[in-house]
């Protein structure tokens, strides 16, 4: 959408930010007294765009921030579009009248993509990570992972490690190895509590280990993983997922993700380890199922 607008009008104002940024840069705005400097910036653009607004929720002053942020825009005749993962009248912990407001706008219910858009998705990460992948591999990932953008990179970055961690060209065959874990997938949630049990027990640690200062290799490994993990197959924000691990910052949380995708690429036993837990806790669930 931003984009769009600047090939339209190349002088437009356009900030986009998620609600855990707006969260993490007004709390930071606060604390170093830069209240003037925090809305100059978000108040004089012309286009506000703001996703998983449903991240705000029990937040009560950078509620009233954001409402007053709202009103500014608008009252200015600005545009501003909210990007969340369910419908104004199913947000909880919101304030009323920020809620009334949303539903001032047009809502749209944003399905997930279809096949042809998750290949063009799977299509730019690989151009993005500079790699060669058949396009029959990206046909069948693309075809078994059709409810999450973030689940459907994930299983890419899988394919990925496990054909350099074995010296072996990418094909379907070796996709179907890489991902028999994650098909066929389940229908049912996986919490978060149980990711973290698990990997608790598969690393002989125990929950409070994970979300302690500690940062011992071992432990700090094994809770990069429950991260890892927690991101690809929830719905969590990095926010979220900061505040599970004992209140982290979600910038901690990225560094950790990030740094198990490159190990899945470099070292077979990081590659081993979260194979072994996606399959114990998708495990778990459909035996709950």
């Amino acid at each position: 959408m931003g984009h769009h607008m600047y090939r339209v009008n190349p002088g437009i104002r356009v900030k986009y930010v998620t609600s855990e940024r707006f969260v993490t840069e007004f709390i930071k705005a606060v604390r170093e007294r830069q209240g003037d400097q925090f809305r100059h910036r978000y108040r004089e653009v012309d286009v506000l765009l703001v996703d998983d607004i449903q991240f705000l929720a029990k937040r009560e002053e950078t509620q009233t921030e954001f409402f007053h942020t709202f009103n500014h825009l608008h009252g200015s005749g600005r545009q501003i579009a909210i990007a969340s993962d369910r419908p104004p009248h199913e947000l909880s912990g919101l304030e009323e009248r920020l809620v009334s407001r949303f539903r001032w706008g047009l809502c749209v219910d944003v399905q997930p993509p279809d096949l042809e858009t998750r290949i063009a998705i799977l299509q730019l990460k690989a151009e993005r990570e500079r790699l060669t992948i058949p396009h029959d591999v990206i046909e069948f990932v693309a075809s078994k992972f059709d409810q999450s953008v973030r689940e459907l990179e994930g299983a890419l970055v899988r394919v990925v490690a496990w054909s350099e961690l074995t010296a072996q060209s990418i094909d379907q065959e070796l996709a179907e190895r890489a991902l028999q874990d994650l098909i066929p997938q389940t229908d049912h949630e996986i919490p978060p509590q149980l990711i973290m049990e698990q990997t608790a027990e598969y690393f002989s640690l125990s929950t409070g280990d994970l979300v302690s200062k500690s940062r011992s290799r071992p432990l700090t490994q094994a809770r990069h993983i429950a991260m890892y993990l927690m991101r690809e197959c929830t719905g969590l924000s990095l926010v979220k997922i900061g505040e599970i691990f004992g209140g982290r910052d979600h910038t901690t949380v990225l560094h950790g993700i990030k740094k198990v995708e490159d190990e899945m690429r470099e070292r077979d036993a990081t590659f081993r380890q979260v194979q072994d837990l996606t399959r114990i806790v998708r495990g778990r669930v459909r035996g709950t199922s």
